[in-house]
C-alpha cells in the first residue's frame, strides 16, 4: 500500500486516510500518478481485495 501513496504524493496528491476508500482511490490513480499499465492496477487492486477477504468475513458461532 505505501507503494500507491508514494505514487499519488510524487504528483503533489494524497488521500484522506480519515475516509473510507482511500486505499482504492490510492490503487487506481496509480496509471495516472506513475503511468503503471491498466494490467497491474487491476492486479494491485485484486490482491488488495484479496487481503481484506479475512477482514470481512468473519466467522459465525
Amino acid at each position: 500500500m505505501q507503494a500507491e501513496l508514494v505514487g499519488l504524493h510524487v504528483t503533489g496528491c494524497r488521500t484522506l486516510t480519515s475516509k473510507s476508500g482511500h486505499r482504492p482511490t490510492a490503487i487506481q490513480t496509480l496509471g495516472l500518478s506513475v503511468n503503471l499499465p491498466q494490467t497491474q492496477v487491476i492486479l494491485r487492486d485484486a490482491l488488495r481485495k484479496l487481503r481484506n477477504l479475512p477482514d470481512h468475513a468473519g466467522d459465525l458461532l
